[in-house]
């Protein structure tokens, strides 16, 4: 089964690479932070035969300033090119149920899925119509969750910065101060060392008021490929742009898409993980 390719941008030079490129994608999803930016809809209509979908924050407060379920119906409304919501989480699809939302609505790798049962639950009950793999899972586990799940549509991560940590505490304001922008279209880059000095990248969200820190090197499954090929319940692979600027998304997307269909390229990154797939988690 040939597998359909799908792509997360979170900002506007990612998203002007991936228009611009010359790989296969069905889909692209577009983070709900871009919406703030006037070019995304002049952008979107250069690429008619791409399905767009809105992909929702980490975690929404109803707090002032913050972004809010409000701000999810009026960029619904404001943008009929979507196809579809990526849910990052129970809340938000119970929230996308309360409106009584008609779009396809997909449940991100954090709405943890992990076995049949919880698979049958979401499904069943018309809670969501797609479902993305938890990087927790294993290869045997993803077997088994495919095998025991079938007739669903479900998409795997196979490129991307896996966060490590999102919390609402903000790694600035702790360190140092509070940006002052707190409820404002607001993100920056402040990067964390570990105790084995590595170089953790964190995103601070001032609209969501939320830090998301990142895997230092990239998840990337290239090895890994032809054996999930064979997975007939994965229909669609994703690969996730998160810290790469314009130009590094562009060779990141060319290598993957002549990777899926020539079958053969060379890797444009020395460093990443795995991560998950041949250890699982206990």
């Amino acid at each position: 089964m040939t597998k359909k390719l799908d792509v997360y941008v979170q900002t506007i030079p990612q998203l002007k690479a991936v228009i611009n490129s010359s790989a296969d994608i069905t889909r692209i999803y577009i983070d709900y932070f871009l919406f703030a930016d006037d070019s995304v809809s002049s952008l979107v209509k250069s690429a008619s035969e791409i399905d767009f979908y809105l992909v929702l924050p980490f975690m929404l407060r109803e707090e002032k300033d913050l972004f809010s379920t409000e701000d999810i119906q009026k960029i619904l409304a404001e943008n009929n090119f979507l196809k579809g919501v990526l849910a990052r989480n129970l809340e938000e699809l119970g929230f996308l149920k309360s409106i009584s939302y008609t779009g396809k609505v997909i449940g991100d790798y954090g709405v943890y899925i992990w076995n049949h049962g919880a698979s049958n639950f979401l499904f069943n009950e018309e809670i969501i119509d797609e479902a993305c793999i938890p990087y927790e899972l294993n290869n045997r586990e993803i077997s088994s969750l495919l095998d025991k799940t079938t007739g669903r549509d479900f998409s795997m991560c196979i490129y991307g910065h896996i966060p490590m940590m999102i919390s609402s505490g903000c790694l600035k304001k702790t360190t140092d101060s509070c940006s002052g922008k707190m409820g404002r279209f607001n993100r920056d880059i402040t990067i964390m060392t570990d105790r084995k000095n590595n170089k953790l990248p964190v995103l601070n969200d001032c609209k969501c008021c939320l830090n998301v820190c990142y895997n230092a090197v990239p998840l990337s499954l290239h090895k890994q490929l032809s054996l999930l090929q064979k997975e007939s319940g994965i229909s669609n692979f994703r690969i996730d742009f998160t810290i790469e600027d314009e130009n590094t998304t562009s060779k990141i997307l060319a290598f993957w898409n002549d990777l899926l269909t020539l079958h053969k390229a060379d890797c444009p990154y020395e460093n990443y993980t795995t991560g998950h797939f041949k250890r699982g988690v206990e």
